[in-house]
């Protein structure tokens, strides 16, 4: 009895592209596991503890329509047409929107 074959045989174009894919994924677990992971825990911004929430004008309470609309964006992307916008130029996040109040970690 004689099964059908399903797979083609193989030539040695499959035969060296197979050993260089795996000599690619070696590589790259290699240098996966070398890497410390260090600047995952580092954070992408400085915290700046000297935010002031007065001059917020409408990022702090935006009303109802002005949230759906997000027209309390609009100063910042005149200010943003105009020239580069820098950190300063954004407004702060209030602590009750922070990633950490959202999700503590357990």
């Amino acid at each position: 009895m004689e099964f059908p074959h399903f797979l083609p045989k193989a030539t040695i174009v499959d035969f060296a592209s197979f050993t260089l894919s795996f000599i690619i994924c070696c590589t790259a677990l290699t240098v996966n596991y070398s890497n410390k992971h260090n600047d995952l825990e580092k954070p992408l911004l400085q915290k700046d503890n000297d935010c002031s929430y007065e001059d917020g004008g409408g990022f702090i309470s935006p009303g109802l329509w002005s949230r759906i609309t997000f027209q309390w964006l609009n100063p910042l992307f005149k200010r943003g047409r105009n020239q580069k916008l820098e950190l300063a130029h954004v407004p702060c996040v209030p602590q009750s929107e922070t990633a950490e109040y959202a999700s503590p970690h357990c």
